[in-house]
């Protein structure tokens, strides 16, 4: 039975147990909203077909409809594709991590519902930071669509996420900016947009996603941009968590 009303938390995913909650959730056969390069999307495990199922339900979104399944790289195709073109594997090469499907030989681990019947199934190799911990921190390859109802527009922020979603999934990972964290390790807005210009961009608004790491390391995606750059903004001995 798949359930439409609950309790749908946002939770920053600059937060690792945000993370490790949506991993969790994952394997528990359940949905997660996310930020990926392009828009806010639905993850299932994409072994799992009651999960997938769960994401047809939510969405209102009819069954013939395929999905895409999100993977971090090569090696985590057996099983989920039968077979790695040379052509696929030359576009690989090239273009991913990024905003590109490649369409290859389905393979026998995936859920039949991820296909809508076809002997095919669409992968891509996602460059947004917070897709790829959730993928590795679970080890699920995940289906994922838009995170919005069928028809209506694909959301970029969580909020927007929340207004179509709310009590038809648990979790929405927010990727927005959390000022709340600067204050916790004790820096500042104003050192922020100066590791934002240090990185590139003009200001905030050109950022997708922004974190740093223990290591003293920041990473950032700017909008429309598939490379997450990275520049060494603290002594790892500085951070404060």
């Amino acid at each position: 039975m798949i359930r439409m009303e609950m309790k749908t938390e946002i939770l920053p995913a600059s937060d690792e147990k945000s993370i490790e909650k949506a991993a969790a959730l994952l394997h528990n056969g359940e949905l997660v909203a996310l930020p990926t390069e392009t828009v806010y999307g639905i993850a299932a495990d994409a072994r799992n077909g009651e999960a997938v199922k769960k994401i047809f339900v939510a969405k209102g979104r009819p069954q013939d409809n395929p999905l895409i399944v999100h993977v971090t790289g090569p090696e985590m195709l057996p099983g989920l594709v039968s077979e790695v073109p040379e052509r696929a594997q030359l576009l690989m090469a090239a273009f991913c991590p990024g905003p590109l499907t490649i369409i290859m030989p389905r393979g026998p681990e995936v859920a039949a519902e991820c296909c809508a019947g076809l002997d095919t199934v669409g992968i891509r190799m996602p460059s947004h930071p917070v897709a790829r911990a959730v993928i590795e921190k679970s080890g699920c390859a995940f289906a994922a669509p838009s995170a919005n109802l069928s028809g209506k527009p694909s959301p970029t922020n969580a909020q927007d996420v929340f207004t179509d979603m709310d009590g038809r999934l648990p979790l929405i990972l927010d990727g927005e900016v959390q000022t709340e964290n600067l204050q916790r390790g004790q820096l500042s807005l104003s050192w922020l947009m100066g590791q934002i210009r240090a990185l590139g961009f003009e200001g905030a608004q050109d950022v997708l996603l922004l974190c740093l790491n223990t290591q003293g390391m920041l990473l950032a995606q700017g909008k429309g941009r598939t490379q997450v750059q990275t520049h060494q903004a603290l002594p790892p001995q500085k951070v404060v968590w």
